[in-house]
């Protein structure tokens, strides 16, 4: 097939394409390259995404990917490079606060709204850690002081101020409040995870990987942090960006509690921050299930790949990518 001329001739064509996705023959004549090009390229994104995936996505993502590779000779070498790219990734394992608390504790995710018991996602979380297959692995851990900014028993310390209008209500743990001082937004949590504390230890039963890297987070009095990355103001970065960095590390796997909360916030900052990112859900239990399910439709929108354990040990051993990443590294060929 020649080079497409022009870049409104390429744009035609491809809305074209995307306009008869659902018939394969419709789809491989409006895209220009014929059935055997078209099937070909859509053969190799399966091969590297795995059986799961729907067959509308790939089509979309050979559209996409045909802006790049767009002559029958370049896309036999598509996979080939894709799964060149893929195989020299370096991926972190990062689990996310499963911790004594968390699990059984003063703020146990199992007496939240949905319900989810963190016991019931262990043995997917040591399937993933024994695996042995991630580059790095970190555990990221609350570290507060005893008298911190979230803990609803010292929301009326000297140190802090309520506003007005949150002074004079009746509080209880999980309202949100706002402090005039320091000038900041805060749920309101039982104590939880204190420095040094049981409920600050992760769970007996998590297991811990030789040569791991821990990450506390939440130290401050004043400011509340659910992701690893950086605290809830975003004024102060832990050190878990420049340990990756450090690594060489290019993807995040990460799982751990709660789903909709600091794992949700550790991934959404793992995304922004460029790495191909992915959460193993059977490995993670969240509080609530609106929250939960607001947090699906982010890692959406952010390209954050949503995996069973299964799939992420597929991932980590580089026998399949998730469908997100491979978007988003043709959407990277596509900026170059």
């Amino acid at each position: 097939m020649a080079m497409l001329s022009s870049s409104f001739y390429k744009k035609k064509k491809l809305n074209s394409a995307l306009s008869a996705l659902n018939g394969f023959k419709e789809f491989s004549v409006a895209l220009g390259m014929g059935a055997e090009g078209a099937e070909q390229l859509a053969k190799e994104i399966r091969g590297l995404v795995g059986p799961s995936v729907d067959d509308l996505r790939i089509r979309r993502l050979v559209v996409r990917a045909t802006q790049i590779h767009d002559s029958l000779e370049s896309i036999q070498r598509f996979r080939g490079e894709l799964r060149a790219f893929f195989s020299q990734l370096k991926i972190a394992l990062v689990v996310v606060d499963f911790q004594n608390d968390f699990v059984s504790g003063s703020l146990s995710i199992k007496n939240g709204p949905a319900g989810e018991d963190p016991r019931d996602a262990i043995p997917a979380l040591n399937d993933l850690l024994r695996e042995g297959a991630a580059d790095i692995v970190v555990y990221t851990l609350d570290w507060h002081p005893a008298n911190h900014i979230s803990f609803y028993e010292h929301c009326r310390n000297g140190d802090r101020r309520l506003s007005e209008e949150d002074k004079s209500r009746k509080l209880k743990p999980f309202d949100a409040v706002r402090f005039a001082d320091p000038g900041c937004a805060q749920v309101l949590y039982p104590t939880h995870c204190v420095q040094g504390s049981w409920g600050a230890n992760l769970d007996p039963l998590v297991h811990i990987v030789k040569d791991a890297h821990f990450i506390r987070k939440g130290q401050k009095v004043h400011v509340d942090s659910y992701s690893a990355f950086q605290d809830n103001e975003r004024e102060q970065k832990t050190s878990l960006e420049n340990l990756l960095r450090e690594k060489g590390v290019d993807a995040v796997i990460g799982c751990g509690l709660a789903y909709d909360i600091c794992v949700a916030a550790t991934l959404k900052d793992s995304a922004d921050l460029g790495f191909f990112t992915s959460v193993v859900a059977d490995a993670s239990k969240g509080l609530d299930n609106d929250r939960i399910s607001e947090t699906n439709n982010e890692f959406k929108e952010k390209k954050i790949a949503v995996l069973s354990t299964g799939e992420a040990i597929s991932a980590l051993r580089k026998d399949i990518m998730p469908i997100e990443w491979i978007e988003k590294r043709v959407t990277e060929l596509l900026q170059d």
